[in-house]
C-alpha cells in the first residue's frame, strides 16, 4: 500500500514494485485522508499489520522570527500531525 500526494510518482512506483501494490493519495495532515488509506488497505489486503509513515519535506525554513505562520502550521501537520494520525 502506498499512499502519497505525487500521484504521477507514487503510481509508477506502485506498478514497478509489483501488480500487489495498492496506491491511494492521501495528505497524511488530514484525518479523512489517512482514515481513507488505512480503509483501503484493510479492503485490499484483508488487514493491516504495520504502518510505515514517512511523509515529510523540508517545512518552514530560516529564522523562526521571519517564519510565516502558515508555513509553520502545514510544516507541523505534516511533519507532527500526520504520524500522530496515523
Amino acid at each position: 500500500m502506498i499512499g502519497d500526494l505525487q500521484t504521477e510518482l507514487a503510481e509508477a512506483l506502485a506498478r514497478e514494485l509489483s501488480p500487489n501494490v495498492v496506491f491511494q493519495r492521501a495528505d497524511v495532515s488530514k484525518e479523512d485522508d489517512v482514515r481513507a488509506l488505512v480503509s483501503r488497505a484493510e479492503s485490499a489486503f484483508g488487514r493491516l499489520d504495520c504502518m510505515f509513515n514517512n511523509a515529510g519535506f523540508g517545512g518552514a525554513l530560516g529564522s523562526i522570527a521571519d517564519t510565516p505562520v502558515e508555513e509553520w502550521d502545514v510544516t507541523f501537520a505534516v511533519l507532527v500531525r500526520g504520524v500522530f494520525l496515523a
